[in-house]
């Protein structure tokens, strides 16, 4: 496989380590902004990663959708 950016390891770290990664999570533990872009890259790169949409509330109370990953087997 090719070489990783150092924010294409800690993204590949994280989902090792934990269930999961969203974009809040990459930010806080990874300093990765543009999360969808770094996971691309990974799965051009090889990496079997599975996406998945998620619903929730916003301080404002409005519907908000983002994407979660994790490591497909």
């Amino acid at each position: 496989m090719t070489a990783l950016t150092k924010q294409e390891e800690r993204v590949l770290t994280y989902l090792q380590q934990n269930d999961e990664i969203n974009p809040l999570s990459s930010w806080k533990h990874c300093g990765v902004y543009r999360l969808a872009a770094v996971i691309h890259q990974l799965k051009s790169k090889g990496y079997n990663i599975i996406s998945s949409r998620k619903k929730t509330l916003n301080q404002f109370n409005e519907q908000c959708n983002f994407s979660t990953y994790n490591l497909g087997e």
